[in-house]
């Protein structure tokens, strides 16, 4: 008798590796529009892809996350859910339940066994040296750059990204300047610590590479990004090489003295460099403050949470209520206290659980919680594919260093 043919099984290692590759090139990469024009089919086909990528990890070992987790993503869903039968109006916007789901489905998901493998960082390597090549082909106003990205990469409402190549911001792949600044930050930190630990030039140069875009983008979010990152290079060098913090001082006040001569005109035009400032902090569309000002887009929005504080509107909708310049307000209007809780707290246990460096997760946490006061992130397509991809970097990295997951974390549930 023959015996039966026994089924190879796949290798775990090679599927996390074509997982993390798929995840970053799609979440970085994917196009949003066509001719110019948003197309939201495209993301819900990538919401669906998104969930085919990461589902079978719920079924490895360790693969499901804690009965916190579970629990905490069920009540996610719920309290908006029911938040939507207790609105007081009758109009329904139901793809916002979208981005939800794939939050809650998110969490579910244990990553910290995941790597990337060599083929990651090489995936890595060359998107550092294609974004930073595209980002300054947008400063020096390359006009064919800058029509492949409109054609391609246009987003959240027409003309915005037009409106961005004409002042000349590089934002890429995420169409307005406050994203951007997010996610170049979150570039220049995988780079910074991975020069820190490989000592590699390389990797200095494209993180310094990254702090000149996230400025070149000149909003609210990122000068304070910026700032933040400037600090970080600034504080790590004063601890070891002095020489190396002047020549950074150096190349940040060239790097600013270019700025402010390439953009110069417009500079003029408003007088001062201060008012320049000022415009980042109150414009009502680009400023953070300006939002919450009379002619901001906020404003009618923080009215209706004063007057009815405990009447979250779920997936309804009206017309003077605006959903997405505050994470934190978005929340709250659309399930009050409970949701601002469940969509934090599941950020704060789904790093805390994955990354196993625990600062690592700590400041993720805090960048993505402050970001959050200025844009809604963590629904976001390319926040969703892309915030797995850092994790999965970081503890290859890590491991690097011999660090090892905490043995709290070691036994299931």
């Amino acid at each position: 008798m023959y015996e039966p043919i026994k089924q190879i099984p796949l290798n775990p290692v090679r599927t996390h590796q074509v997982v993390a590759a798929t995840l970053f090139l799609l979440g970085m990469y994917s196009p949003s529009s066509f001719g110019g024009v948003y197309s939201e089919s495209l993301w819900v086909l990538y919401g669906l892809a998104f969930v085919c990528l990461l589902f079978p990890l719920l079924f490895e070992r360790n693969g499901m996350g804690s009965s916190g987790l579970c629990v905490n993503s069920i009540l996610l869903i719920a309290s908006l859910l029911a938040a939507t039968v207790i609105s007081p109006f009758s109009e329904y916007r139901w793809g916002g339940l979208f981005g939800f789901l794939l939050l809650a489905f998110l969490y579910l998901v244990v990553l910290r066994d995941v790597t990337g493998g060599k083929s990651l960082q090489i995936i890595f390597v060359l998107a550092n040296l294609v974004n930073v090549m595209l980002g300054m082909a947008v400063i020096l106003g390359s006009e064919l750059v800058d029509n492949f990205l409109v054609r391609y990469y246009s987003s959240f409402y027409p003309e915005l990204l037009e409106m961005m190549m004409g002042f000349r911001k590089p934002v890429l792949s995420f169409a307005t300047h406050s994203v951007a600044a997010f996610f170049f930050y979150l570039f220049f930190f995988l780079n910074f610590e991975t020069y820190k630990v490989k000592k590699s030039r390389v990797y200095l140069i494209f993180a310094l590479c990254y702090v000149g875009l996230t400025f070149s983008l000149f909003s609210f979010s990122s000068m304070a990004l910026t700032s933040f990152a400037v600090f970080q290079v600034l504080r790590y060098s004063a601890q070891r090489r002095r020489k190396t913090v002047m020549a950074i001082l150096v190349v940040t006040i060239l790097a600013v003295g270019a700025f402010v001569i390439r953009y110069l005109a417009e500079l003029e035009n408003l007088a001062t460099i201060s008012q320049a400032v000022s415009l980042a902090l109150t414009s009502p569309t680009s400023g953070f403050l300006g939002r919450f000002s009379q002619v901001g887009t906020l404003y009618d929005t923080v009215n209706y949470l004063r007057s009815r504080p405990f009447s979250p509107v779920g997936l309804s909708y009206r017309g003077d209520l605006f959903f997405g310049d505050s994470g934190l307000v978005e929340y709250y209007l659309r399930g009050s206290i409970a949701l601002v809780i469940t969509v934090y707290a599941g950020l704060f246990l789904f790093l805390k659980r994955n990354l196993i460096f625990r600062r690592d997760a700590n400041l993720l946490f805090v960048v993505i919680a402050a970001f959050e006061l200025g844009f809604t992130s963590l629904t976001y397509i390319r926040t969703l594919y892309l915030l797995p991809v850092f994790v999965i970097y970081l503890n290859d990295l890590r491991r690097t260093q011999g660090i090892s997951v905490p043995s709290s974390l070691l036994a299931p549930g």
